[in-house]
C-alpha cells in the first residue's frame, strides 16, 4: 500500500462513516479509464492472534464470494468488486450507490404516505426473497442500510451482518468458535437475533420496523411496548393508517417468530392481496352497477365476483383474518366467494419462495392453431367472374393483419438472431417463435407472468419477456449480452425494441455502461422507459417497457 493508494489501487476520497467493525470510504479505481466510484469497507477483526490469521482469511473469503453471489443475483444488492486483506485489515470493494437512505429520506422530507412505504416493502420484500433462497439472513435491515437509488429510486439494501459476524467472532485458543456475536441494530433486531440465533423473519421484523419508522419518524426505541408481551405499540402514534398496511406491519413485527410471517414471499403476498381486495372493493359503489371481478394473482384466472354498494372499511387488527371479518360485516353471502379465492390465492403461494419455477409453463399457446384456415379471403368470386377488377382481392385480409406489434425483426448475431418483439405483442407470437421457456414463474408485479429463454444464443444472449396475465400482451423485454457482446449489435437490438420511438438517449446510456463509465443507467422515450446495466462482470442487460407498467 502507497501513502495515497489502498492496495496501490485504490484511492480514498472522503470517509463514509465508522463503527465498531471498521470504517467505510468512497474511492476510485485507479486502475480503470473511467476512475469508477466505489465503496471500501474495511473491517478489522475482533482478535489480531497470528495463529489465526489463516482461519480470518478463509471465513473472510468465505463470505467475500456469497457477497459475490448476491450482488450478481439481484439488482437491488450492491455488486461486489474485489476484496483484499492488508495490514492486518480485510477490505471489500463494493458498488457506490448514489441516492440517500432512508434515514436520509425521512429527515428531508417527513413522513412517507403508506402509498410510498407499500412500494418501498413490496420492493424490499423482493430482495429479501432472493436472499433467504439463497439461505443467507440479510441481520441488519434498517433505514440506515436501505438506499433510496438516485438513477430509478428503487431501494437498495447494503451492509449485510454475515461479514460484520466473521469479523467479530472470538477465536478460542484451538481454533474453535463459541457462539456467533449478536449482530444487527439494538431496536430494529427481535429477541431471537439478539440471542445469536436469527431466522428469516427476523428480517422481516427488522423491516416492519423499518416501514414503521418511514409512517411515524420514530425510531423503535421511542414507541412503547406492552409489558406483558413486547409487542411494539406503533399504532398508539398512527391511530388512522389504512388497516391493511396495518396489519401486515402488525403481523410482521409480532414478538415471537413463529407468529410472523414465515417468509418474505408470504408477507408480500398478502400486502399485495389485500392491496388489490382493498382497491376492488372500493371500485363499483353505486347499487345497480356491474360487479368487480377480483383476480387471483397467481394465476390471472377472476377468482370472485363481488357486488358492493357502498365503500368497505376494514377493522384494524392482525393478519388477514380480521381484514376478512371486517369485509364480512358489509356482504355475507356475496364476500364469501371473496374468501374461497383468497384462500386458493394463499395455498399457492405456500412455498418458501415466491419465483419458484413452474414445471409446466402454463402458456396459452394451444389455443394458438386457431388461426382456421380462413376460407373467406380465397372463396373464388364466383357470384360475376366478368369484372376484371375482381383480381385485386390481392391482400388477404385476416391471416396476417392480427396483433399489430408482433414480432418486428431480428438483429444479427453471429451465431443466431435475437428476437424483435415489441411491447403489445401477444403472448402465443413469442411462444409460437421461441417454443417453450426455461423459466416460467410468476412476475414481480401482480397479475404477470415473466419467462425467461436461458442461454437462446449459446453462450452469448438470454431473453426475458413480462406478460399481462388478463391480456396475455406483453409489457417488458428483456436482453442480456453476454460479455459485451457487440456494441453496434446492441445498439440495433434497441432501435428495433423502440420502434419509432427516438433511440437517442438508450443509445447514451448503452455507452455510458458499455464503456464503464456507469454501472447502471436509466431513459425514457416516446411511450418507453428502459434501464442498461451491467451484470457478472461484463454481461449487458437491456429492459425496455410500457411507461404505464411501472
Amino acid at each position: 500500500m502507497t501513502a495515497s493508494l489502498l492496495n496501490n489501487r485504490y484511492r480514498i476520497l472522503k470517509t463514509l462513516g465508522r463503527g465498531g467493525f471498521g470504517q467505510t470510504f468512497l474511492a476510485t479505481d485507479t486502475h480503470l479509464p473511467s476512475q469508477r466510484h466505489c465503496v471500501i469497507k474495511q473491517l478489522k477483526p475482533a482478535v489480531q492472534n497470528p495463529e489465526q490469521q489463516q482461519w480470518l482469511e478463509e471465513r473472510f473469503q468465505r463470505e467475500a464470494a456469497i457477497l459475490e453471489q448476491l450482488g450478481e443475483g439481484h439488482p437491488q444488492i450492491p455488486q461486489l468488486y474485489a476484496y483484499f486483506a492488508e495490514g492486518g485489515t480485510f477490505s471489500l470493494v463494493q458498488e457506490y450507490i448514489e441516492g440517500v437512505t432512508l434515514t436520509q429520506k425521512v429527515s428531508q422530507d417527513g413522513v412517507l404516505s403508506a402509498a410510498a412505504v407499500r412500494d418501498i416493502l413490496a420492493s424490499l420484500l423482493s430482495v429479501l426473497d432472493y436472499i433467504h433462497s439463497q439461505r443467507m439472513v440479510h441481520r441488519d435491515v434498517k433505514p440506515d442500510n436501505i438506499i433510496l437509488r438516485a438513477v430509478d429510486g428503487k431501494p437498495v439494501l447494503i451492509d449485510f451482518g454475515a461479514v460484520k459476524e466473521a469479523m467479530g467472532t472470538v477465536v478460542q485458543t484451538y481454533g474453535n468458535a463459541p457462539p456467533s456475536v449478536a449482530i444487527g441494530t439494538p431496536g430494529y433486531m427481535p429477541s431471537e437475533q439478539a440471542a445469536g440465533r436469527p431466522v428469516y423473519s427476523s428480517d422481516l421484523y427488522s423491516l416492519g420496523l423499518t416501514a414503521v419508522f418511514l409512517l411515524t419518524g420514530k425510531m423503535p426505541q421511542e414507541l412503547a411496548s406492552d409489558p406483558n408481551t413486547g409487542e411494539v405499540l406503533w399504532r398508539e402514534v398512527l391511530p388512522n393508517i389504512d388497516s391493511t398496511l396495518g396489519a401486515v406491519l402488525d403481523r410482521a413485527i409480532l414478538y415471537h417468530p413463529r407468529d410472523r410471517f414465515p417468509t418474505a414471499a408470504q408477507m408480500l403476498a398478502t400486502l399485495q392481496l389485500e392491496s388489490v381486495s382493498s382497491t376492488a372493493a372500493t371500485l363499483a359503489v353505486a347499487p345497480g352497477k356491474p360487479s368487480t371481478r377480483v383476480s387471483n394473482t397467481a394465476t390471472g384466472q377472476p377468482t370472485a365476483t363481488v357486488a358492493v354498494s357502498a365503500p368497505q372499511t376494514t377493522a384494524s387488527g392482525n393478519g388477514c383474518l380480521k381484514f376478512l371479518l371486517a369485509g364480512l360485516a358489509v356482504g355475507a353471502i356475496a364476500i364469501a366467494g371473496l374468501v374461497v379465492g383468497l384462500s386458493r390465492f394463499f395455498s399457492s403461494r405456500q412455498q418458501p419462495q415466491p419465483v419458484t419455477i413452474s414445471p409446466t409453463p402454463t402458456p396459452t399457446p394451444e389455443p394458438s392453431p386457431t388461426p382456421s384456415p380462413p376460407p373467406s379471403p380465397t372463396p373464388t368470386p364466383s357470384p360475376t367472374p366478368t369484372p376484371e377488377p375482381s383480381p385485386t382481392p390481392s391482400p388477404p385480409p385476416s391471416p396476417t393483419p392480427t396483433p399489430s406489434p408482433s414480432p418486428q425483426a431480428s438483429t444479427s448475431t453471429g451465431n443466431g438472431a435475437v428476437p424483435i418483439f415489441v411491447t403489445g405483442s401477444s403472448e402465443r407470437d413469442v411462444f409460437e417463435a421461441l417454443g417453450e421457456p426455461t423459466r416460467d414463474r410468476n412476475g414481480y408485479y401482480p397479475n404477470t407472468r415473466a419467462v425467461v429463454y436461458d442461454d437462446y444464443v449459446r453462450d452469448r444472449i438470454d431473453l426475458g419477456y413480462i406478460f399481462d396475465r388478463s391480456t396475455g400482451k406483453l409489457r417488458q423485454t428483456e436482453v442480456t449480452f453476454k460479455q459485451g457482446g457487440d456494441l453496434e449489435e446492441m445498439k440495433a437490438t434497441l432501435r428495433q425494441l423502440l420502434g419509432s420511438a427516438s433511440a437517442a438517449g438508450a443509445e447514451s446510456a448503452l455507452e455510458a455502461v458499455y464503456r464503464d463509465r456507469a454501472n447502471l443507467r436509466s431513459f425514457r422515450t416516446g411511450n418507453f422507459k428502459g434501464m442498461i446495466q451491467k451484470q457478472q462482470g461484463r454481461d449487458i442487460y437491456i429492459a425496455i417497457w410500457d411507461a404505464d407498467f411501472h
